[in-house]
């Protein structure tokens, strides 16, 4: 397409895609496997499983953002449930993958997300290279085999949050 290669070539536009809030703002786009899909991925926010491999399959680049919801995660859990006050249900769990990892919410979300095999890219939102500094070193193999280590654990807190994902709406935020 002589337009794709205008961008590609003369405006060093290298990647094209879509950044959306769920697979229904998909249905009227049209995907190939040059497509980037950006869309938010968090220990408490994953995406529908079938819809992922489905763009895989059609070798679509997935790109996760929100990986800290907003910041959301770095505070204390009494803090997010008052926010999102549907979490009360799942608090204790929430605690015990904190307690198990010795790890903060955002921590876990940020090393869960990484580990995702349908996860391509990871995006941060990080206000300084201090903060940058602090995320990089938490990609550790004692990090990573503690996160997986409660894959049970978090795969229970998931199922509950896409039961109840409309009250998850950064939008609205």
């Amino acid at each position: 397409n002589d337009k794709n290669n205008f961008f590609k070539d003369e405006l060093k536009i290298k990647n094209f895609g879509y950044s959306i809030y769920d697979f229904s703002d998909l249905s009227k786009k049209k995907i190939n496997k040059e497509t980037h899909i950006q869309l938010p991925y968090n220990i408490l926010m994953v995406p529908d499983y079938k819809s992922l491999s489905y763009l895989k399959k059609n070798k679509c680049k997935i790109i996760a953002r929100s990986v800290f919801m907003r910041g959301y995660l770095y505070k204390d859990i009494n803090l997010i449930i008052k926010k999102f006050k549907f979490l009360k249900t799942i608090r204790n769990d929430l605690i015990k993958i904190c307690n198990v990892t010795k790890l903060k919410l955002a921590e876990i979300s940020f090393l869960y997300t990484l580990i995702q095999k349908n996860v391509d890219y990871v995006i941060l939102g990080i206000e300084s290279e201090k903060e940058l500094n602090y995320n990089l070193k938490l990609i550790n193999k004692k990090n990573i085999n503690s996160v997986k280590s409660i894959k049970n654990l978090i795969q229970k807190i998931t199922k509950y949050t896409k039961k109840n994902a409309k009250n998850l709406d950064m939008r609205k935020v």
